[in-house]
């Protein structure tokens, strides 16, 4: 699987480092901001055994026959990172809203912190038209 990865603007918060990854060979794509949680994927539709499904159900996986399928959080409540301590890299993901922002909350007060750097929350504030970050953890 081949792809190529870039840094493109958001759409919603305006950032200048949205992650963009395209797989051209097959034709799919992913962006996420890690600074608002905005996200999409764009993929062909597949069955549990990842084949393509097509609209006529026939083996023809012309593109005119495939199923595309779009998934657009466009309006997060956020985002999550999670860094740990013995990598340079880190977790991070969508909040899609404050029912899901809770949960999570609820969720990290009983994780182990053993390993870990910081946890952060960040999401972007209409009215200000900036980013605000909180640190729900930050190892001392």
């Amino acid at each position: 699987m081949g792809s190529v990865i870039d840094y493109v603007e958001c759409p919603h918060c305006k950032c200048d480092n949205m992650y963009s990854e395209f797989w051209y060979k097959q034709n799919e794509s992913m962006e996420f901001c890690d600074q608002c949680g905005y996200s999409t994927k764009i993929s062909w539709k597949r069955d549990d055994n990842a084949n393509l499904i097509t609209i006529d159900g026939t083996k023809n996986y012309e593109f005119c026959n495939l199923i595309l399928e779009e998934e657009v959080i466009s309006e997060p409540y956020g985002s999550i990172r999670i860094e740990f301590e013995d990598s340079n890299g880190y977790q991070c993901g969508t909040i899609e809203n404050k029912e899901a922002y809770d949960l999570w909350i609820k969720s990290i007060q009983d994780m182990d912190k053993e390993n870990l750097k910081s946890i952060a929350f960040s999401k972007f504030n209409q009215e200000k038209k900036q980013i605000e970050k909180e640190f729900l953890y930050l190892k001392k």
